[in-house]
């Protein structure tokens, strides 16, 4: 994980009674730079807004052509900020690095992402995993039919949830049957990373999304489970004894995060090796994919 102090920062604020507790300052006449004063103990304070701090994105778009008229334009009840310090701002700057929600703490954001460890028990492991299309566009392997008292429900399991990664491993790229043979690796237990449908959608309005790795951000396409259609393929795993009768099937997961990784990145035309310094060895890999 990057470092803090040399990371933006993506802050979701909802405006009160007061308003969002921010104002915003530029230069006369200019477009795309806009500072942020904060208000103690209001909104955007609580939210992790930093005071001084220069705005980049707003609801998941650059400000970067934006007049302040333009910017008011935007604001709903609920806005969520991709921020930067002047020092992390400086950082990338001088180094010829694009500021995006990829490398962002996320650390704030009221949306999480779900480990789940699952203990098989003697009717398995009590849910259905079917392949299904997201409304972001593409599939993505969702949980179903969660049975009441076993394995999966007491985790925490949830009907709808998208599975990320299966056992610290990323599911990005897999069909349905692959999927399915990681869940069955381990013959009695397996640990799933989820999400539920709200945060889904929310990270992927703003660009974020799950990358593979546990390191904050993470990276799935919208969901809605009002949004599925019939769904395409779906598998269980032999479960004696379930009150089913088609046996259900498992999890997935990886490591603890609560971040967020873009699905799409918008790399740096001209990544260096001064970043790579910072980043742990699997994310020096995906940003050199990038490259």
């Amino acid at each position: 994980m990057l470092p803090d102090d040399i990371r933006p920062r993506l802050c979701h604020v909802t405006r009160d009674k007061s308003g969002f507790g921010f104002s915003v300052s530029c230069p006369e006449g200019t477009k795309g730079t806009f500072q942020l004063s904060v208000l103690q103990d209001g909104p955007a304070d609580r939210a992790g807004v930093p005071p001084g701090s220069w705005l980049l994105e707003l609801n998941g778009d650059s400000v970067k052509s934006y007049s302040h008229t333009q910017l008011t334009r935007k604001v709903g009840n609920k806005v969520t900020l991709l921020v930067a310090s002047s020092a992390v701002e400086e950082f990338y700057r001088l180094r010829g690095l694009r500021v995006t929600a990829a490398l962002a703490d996320t650390s704030r954001l009221p949306f999480k992402v779900r480990e789940l460890h699952l203990v098989k028990g003697p009717a398995g492991y009590g849910f259905l995993l079917k392949e299904d299309d997201c409304s972001s566009g593409g599939v993505g392997q969702f949980l179903w039919d969660v049975d009441a008292g076993l394995p999966a429900e007491q985790a925490g399991m949830k009907e709808g949830d998208r599975v990320l990664a299966v056992n610290g491993e990323s599911i990005e790229g897999l069909d349905h049957e692959q999927t399915v043979d990681r869940i069955r690796a381990r013959e009695d237990q397996v640990t799933l990373l989820v999400i539920d449908p709200a945060a889904d959608e929310f990270y992927h309005s703003v660009g974020v999304g799950w990358a593979g790795e546990p390191w904050g951000a993470l990276s799935p396409s919208g969901l809605s489970t009002a949004q599925h259609g019939p769904c395409t393929r779906s598998s269980c795993v032999s479960m004696p004894g379930s009150q089913h009768d088609t046996p259900r099937d498992s999890s997935l997961l990886t490591e603890a995060g609560s971040e967020l990784l873009p699905t799409t990145v918008a790399a740096p035309c001209n990544l260096t090796a001064d970043l790579c310094l910072y980043l742990p060895s699997y994310l020096q890999g995906f940003l050199r994919t990038l490259h």
